[in-house]
């Protein structure tokens, strides 16, 4: 500890490029030290986890054939609705267009 104390007190009297240099440096330091400490926690924890919780993390997925009878009728009204939106639009805008109102600028 005492080491370290007589560091700082070294960078203390360096000027300020030199400074920056060293604040970079251990910073760097420092943030590899916290990523590792980090990557070995998530390691540890991740091979003592339960298999109940990984099966609970990553669930199976199961997919069902659908049958053609329930599709069609699905498939009819989704088409049947699409186009009575499309006819509403279209008398809607073709509606407004339609009016004959016409706009005279004079002088």
């Amino acid at each position: 500890m005492n080491r370290l104390q007589i560091f700082i007190g070294y960078l203390r009297t360096l000027d300020d490029g030199v400074r920056k240099v060293w604040v970079y440096i251990l910073s760097g330091i420092s943030m590899a030290f916290i990523v590792t400490l980090w990557v070995l926690y998530i390691n540890i924890t991740i091979e003592k986890a339960p298999s109940a919780l990984v099966q609970q993390i990553r669930p199976e997925v199961k997919v069902e054939e659908t049958k053609p009878e329930t599709i069609n009728p699905l498939i009819a009204n989704f088409k049947r609705n699409s186009s009575q939106i499309l006819e509403n639009l279209k008398s809607k805008i073709f509606g407004l267009t339609n009016k004959g109102n016409d706009i005279i600028i004079t002088k």
